[in-house]
């Protein structure tokens, strides 16, 4: 009887222990769990803000294409155009 009762003392301190030792992991998940998602939230910003930023390379990049291309519209036409000198009337110097 003696043996019995022992035994079961004996495995109610197992499951004590195992009872904390699942605690602490649980614990421990939890934290690694919340470490993941703050990982995942700063990722995600990152990116955001890595796509907005490369949007407004491809912005700047179109903006110096379109003013390249107005900067030769106006050479070409300043090319047709008369010189100033030639505008210019015989009585003026």
């Amino acid at each position: 009887m003696w043996e019995k009762v022992f035994e079961i003392f004996k495995r109610f301190f197992t499951i004590s222990d195992e009872l904390k030792r699942l605690q602490a992991d649980s614990k421990l998940h939890g934290e690694q769990i919340r470490e993941l998602i703050d990982n995942q939230t700063r990722l995600y910003y990152e990116f955001q803000l890595q796509k907005e930023r490369n949007a407004h390379e491809r912005e700047k990049e179109t903006l110096r294409l379109e003013n390249q291309q107005l900067r030769e519209r106006l050479e070409r036409l300043e090319r047709l155009l008369p010189s100033a000198t030639t505008d210019k009337k015989p009585d003026e110097k």
